[in-house]
C-alpha cells in the first residue's frame, strides 16, 4: 500500500479503498467482481464523507482575528487585551476571563488561532 491516502487529483488511493473494504468484508478477496466494485464504491463514499467531499462540509478553520465570543474555550490561542497592543498566548476559561503566563485577565477583546505547526 502507498504512503498516500489520496491521488493528485484529490481521489482516493485505490490501494486504500482496497484495504477499506477489507476491512469490511474480510471475504473482500474472494468476492465476485461485481459485488467488490459494489462495495469499493461504498467505501469511496466514506472516504469523502470522512474527508469532507461528500454531503458532509467540514468547516473552515478560523482566519484572521474574531470576536472573543467566538474564542474556544481551554485551548492555547493568541488573545488580544483591552488597552494592550502585543497579543499573548493564552486560553479563555468558561467564565470569559484570559489566562496569560499564569495571570487572570478580564478584558480580552479579540483571539487568533495558533499559526499551524510545521511537520518536521
Amino acid at each position: 500500500m502507498s504512503g498516500n491516502s489520496s491521488t493528485e487529483m484529490g481521489s482516493p488511493d485505490p490501494a486504500l479503498i482496497d484495504s477499506m473494504a477489507m476491512r469490511y468484508r474480510h471475504d473482500f478477496g474472494l468476492l465476485p467482481e461485481n459485488e467488490r466494485e459494489s462495495i469499493r464504491t461504498t467505501m469511496r463514499q466514506l472516504w469523502e464523507e470522512a474527508t469532507g467531499r461528500g454531503f458532509y462540509r467540514l468547516s473552515p478553520e478560523p482566519s484572521g482575528w474574531q470576536p472573543i465570543e467566538k474564542a474556544p474555550k481551554g485551548v492555547y490561542i493568541l488573545i488580544e487585551l483591552a488597552g494592550c497592543s502585543i497579543p499573548g498566548v493564552g486560553w479563555i476559561d468558561n467564565y470569559g476571563h484570559a489566562w496569560i503566563h499564569g495571570e487572570s485577565y478580564s478584558t480580552p477583546r479579540r483571539w487568533h488561532p495558533l499559526p499551524a505547526r510545521e511537520a518536521s
